[in-house]
């Protein structure tokens, strides 16, 4: 899409680590993942708990292994939709 070729290839390039990680989230059990906002937050999502765990590890060491602090929150994801929160 556009925004790959413009947003992210620009971002990807800000935020240490971020290639590798896209490059390897679906063999570590990532349905897909992106850049969250301008960053430097990442996300991925995956279909079960247990993934999750699974890529939210892989995840941390990439920072670990870079010397970077870095925090993961896994979440379920809403299976209501579009709506306002008050």
């Amino acid at each position: 899409t556009l925004d790959y070729y413009i947003a992210e290839t620009i971002r990807a390039g800000w935020i240490p680590g971020y290639l590798e990680i896209k490059s390897k989230l679906h063999e570590n059990g990532a349905l897909g993942g992106n850049i969250s906002g301008s960053g430097p937050a990442i996300f991925a999502l995956s279909d079960s708990q247990g993934k999750a765990k699974e890529v939210a590890g892989f995840m941390s060491k990439i920072y670990n292994n870079l010397g970077i602090k870095n925090n993961v929150y896994i979440s379920k994801v809403s299976d209501k939709g579009t709506r306002l929160i008050d």
